[in-house]
């Protein structure tokens, strides 16, 4: 199936031919809000959120994709051999070759988390991996309307600094952001195939 693709306020997008659903992108500030007028105002089937975040584990590096199990049942999807973006030019390099790893869980907060101390806390406390501004509020809106729901997330930075990257989050960004759209690419390119 080829997908056409429109982009509007929402950036929404209708997948064509034989039968293809509708895919809508939510990138707004309030998450829970937009997904709840989504959901009122069209028929969803379930919603893929995705982007950057910061980390709290410290077993996982910058670049890496995390898609934690505590907003979503993952075991099904074969992300082996998924390459993702390891340099930004011929210059910059992360050291580790990133990769999609399945997570217990993430956490969203109204703050950019940029505290090693509580970095620390809430790994250690909660078990914790990325950590972002948004996904809680999409998840929670999915909850209550019984919709499927994945969040997949980047990073960007180990949160509050500390690892051996320099000036991690204004550097990588990008490559995490690339990262994220490259994973969401291959989970809804399995969507269509099943």
């Amino acid at each position: 199936m080829v997908a056409k693709w429109w982009w509007w306020w929402l950036r929404r997008s209708r997948g064509g031919g034989d039968g293809g659903g509708v895919v809508v992108v939510v990138m707004l500030i309030n998450a829970g809000i937009t997904t709840q007028l989504l959901l009122s105002l069209f028929k969803i089937e379930g919603i893929v959120h995705y982007g950057i975040a910061g980390n709290a584990n410290p077993s996982l590096n910058i670049g890496d994709v995390t898609i934690p199990q505590y907003w979503s049942h993952t075991g099904l999807w074969n992300w082996q051999g998924l390459k993702l973006q390891g340099c930004l030019n011929s210059t910059t390099c992360l050291s580790k070759t990133p990769k999609v790893t399945t997570v217990l869980r993430g956490t969203s907060a109204s703050i950019y988390l940029d505290n090693a101390a509580y970095r620390g806390f809430i790994y250690r406390k909660f078990n914790i991996s990325p950590v972002d501004m948004e996904s809680a509020a999409v998840a929670l809106i999915c909850l209550q309307q019984r919709l499927p729901f994945i969040t997949i997330r980047a990073l960007s930075d180990l949160a509050g600094g500390g690892s051996a990257q320099s000036n991690e989050a204004s550097t990588f960004t990008s490559l995490a952001a690339n990262n994220s759209v490259t994973v969401v690419v291959e989970f809804i390119n399995n969507l269509i195939i099943r």
